[in-house]
């Protein structure tokens, strides 16, 4: 909650520029955490809504969907083979099933599904039900 208040984010983006976390520049990182980023080099900030979103709309839920999108990635820049072992190693990585009764007591509506499909800043989809094993 500390994190999503734009009040803090200034010392957010200093804390997290320190090199130990992520040794950026403090003025870049604090414009991530407003949501607004330079998508080239030397362009000006482009507001992207939905970019820093530390604990609300499912932020911290494990959704096999992005274990099965960072797969697909790896797939994709020939990283890794695309074996049905892969496969079924990428969907136990990320364990919903842990997660829903860790978090029972203090988080309410947690989502049903441990997969969706998962929309970026550009508007393109991934849909997680089009991973077939190889």
């Amino acid at each position: 909650m500390w994190c999503e208040d734009a009040g803090n984010h200034a010392d957010l983006a200093h804390m997290l520029a320190a090199a130990r976390y992520i040794g950026a520049p403090a003025e870049l990182l604090q414009a991530a955490l407003t949501n607004a980023l330079p998508l080239a080099p030397g362009a000006s900030p482009s507001p992207l809504p939905k970019f820093f979103v530390p604990g609300g709309r499912d932020a911290t839920f494990p959704w096999t969907s992005h274990a099965l999108w960072f797969y697909s990635q790896m797939v994709r820049w020939r990283q890794i083979e695309p074996l049905r072992e892969h496969l079924a190693l990428v969907r136990s990585t990320y364990r919903p099933d842990i997660y829903r009764p860790a978090l029972a007591r203090v988080a309410h509506d947690m989502p049903e599904s441990d997969t969706k499909p998962e929309t970026f800043f550009d508007e393109t989809v991934f849909d997680p039900t089009r991973m077939t094993p190889a």
